[in-house]
């Protein structure tokens, strides 16, 4: 190499970001390589699926089993205004909540992310079932849509914690088929609750299941050990990534004003 050749550093300086960053990878990785991984097997990994297809079971009943239940609802009532949110306060919930679940899952643990859930889904049946009035009715289903929401969102990722690789293909097209099964059948059982004995058991009935779905989430139900929560971000931290992001769409802006007529 001649005197006045330029000379490049491949290796990034031991004090900067990019180094730090790698040194960190590397560090998790040697750790990780020295754990085996350990998924459900057997008849552990059957109360786990039998646990979640019972929890989307009565989730996804619950999403429209009010349906041939609200003129007996309207009747009590004598609420015709309210028609709508009997249904919609559910969904809404489900909806707007799915964010606020995705943030749980990945800063805390699945296990209890999940039981804390399903408990607010019971809670809100508890809370429909018993309901004097039609906004107590409302209350109830939005908390019904509330758990609901975090117990679908968590579903499919505990099957993705839990079980094999290989079969996790197979797990996730059964829990889809039990979704799907449980929207179809639910407006035929509310109906058949509202004509025979009273629309209340719509949610009534989701307590002797899931009693049990509570008590084989804490018995069954734990996630491997080389799957761990994101680490909290430090407010320093959260700061400076916000700042980069505002910084970022700021710049953004200011490009697309000047490429702009």
């Amino acid at each position: 190499m001649s005197a006045g050749a330029p000379t490049h550093n491949t290796h990034p300086d031991s004090n900067s970001p990019t180094a730090e960053m790698h040194e960190k990878n590397r560090s998790e990785h040697s750790s990780n390589s020295g754990k085996k991984l350990e998924y459900a097997t057997g008849l552990r990994l059957v109360a786990v699926m039998c646990t979640i297809f019972l929890t989307t079971l009565l989730a996804a009943l619950d999403l429209g089993i009010v349906a041939t239940a609200i003129p007996k609802i309207t009747d009590d009532f004598k609420r015709l205004d309210d028609v709508g949110w009997y249904g919609s306060a559910c969904f809404l919930l489900v909806g707007t909540s799915s964010p606020m679940w995705g943030k749980l899952y990945k800063y805390f643990s699945a296990r209890l992310v999940y039981l804390l859930s399903v408990v607010i889904f019971l809670v809100g049946s508890i809370v429909a079932a018993a309901a004097p009035n039609s906004p107590a009715l409302i209350v109830g289903r939005a908390l019904q849509g509330w758990g609901c929401s975090g117990s679908l969102a968590g579903s499919v990722l505990i099957i993705s914690f839990t079980a094999p690789p290989p079969k996790r293909p197979m797990l996730i097209g059964v829990w889809m088929g039990v979704f799907m099964l449980s929207t179809i059948i639910g407006p035929l059982i509310g109906g058949a609750f509202t004509s025979e004995v009273t629309w209340r058991w719509c949610f009534w009935i989701n307590l002797p299941v899931g009693g049990p779905v509570v008590a084989a989430i804490l018995l069954f139900l734990h996630v491997p050990e080389h799957i761990k929560p994101t680490p909290e971000l430090s407010w320093q931290q959260t700061t400076t990534c916000s700042d980069r992001r505002l910084e970022f769409f700021r710049r953004d802006l200011g490009i697309g004003a000047r490429s702009g007529p």
